[in-house]
């Protein structure tokens, strides 16, 4: 199975600390040599040492695909906003009140100053308004309180019985196990046999290069 471009930095990440490990940097050290071309190297295999891991490759790349599609299912699409609801039942008290203090005060002004025709009519409607501002506060604390309630039994009835281990966690155990395998099966033995193939041949410290051309 070829690596996917999604996982290149992943494959990065374990490369690096693969590098980074003393045995790797005792040999590039041993044979003065740098990591950038080991790592060149081992960004153009990436497909051969993926292949040595398949089974914890696959697994990863399967669970990763059931978390998606379970993103997407008519269960977990996320649920829409409430909306105009919500805020009309808080505007709707202050309105109300508000205007009944409007209107009760605009039929005291009126009684004060001898125009009486219209401050019955006026007061009538500002008790009304009070009245109904009373009655929506009430259904608004009411809707408030149903709202919160089941925002507090949400977490309990979440997750569906039987259901098992959660996507996400099956997502980050076979990532773990893959990067594993990455590691100690995939890039660690290719890095030895690289630093093998490079190592410099060095010569007999009793063999000169005189000596060499005489016995030719």
């Amino acid at each position: 199975m070829r690596l996917q471009p999604e996982d290149l930095d992943t494959f990065e990440q374990v490369l690096h600390q693969a590098l980074n490990t003393a045995e790797v940097r005792t040999a590039l050290h041993d044979a003065g040599r740098d990591a950038g071309r080991l790592r060149a190297r081992a960004l153009g295999s990436a497909d051969d040492i993926t292949a040595v891991c398949d089974t914890e490759y696959r697994a990863y790349r399967q669970a990763r695909e059931a978390d998606r599609l379970s993103h997407h299912s008519p269960g977990h699409q996320p649920k829409p906003s409430a909306g105009l609801l919500p805020m009309l039942a808080v505007l709707a008290p202050i309105v109300a009140f508000v205007a009944s203090a409007v209107l009760l005060l605009l039929g005291y002004a009126l009684e004060l100053t001898g125009n009486g025709r219209n401050v019955a009519a006026l007061s009538l409607a500002g008790w009304a308004a009070a009245g109904i501002a009373a009655v929506t506060a009430l259904l608004a604390g009411a809707g408030l309180f149903i709202t919160a309630l089941r925002h507090h039994r949400a977490p309990a009835t979440a997750a569906p019985a039987g259901r098992g281990l959660p996507e996400a966690d099956e997502v980050d155990r076979t990532r773990q196990a893959w990067r594993k395998s990455l590691l100690e099966r995939g890039l660690l033995p290719f890095l030895r046999r690289a630093l093998r193939e490079t190592a410099p041949v060095h010569r007999d410290s009793h063999t000169s290069p005189k000596n060499e051309v005489r016995s030719a």
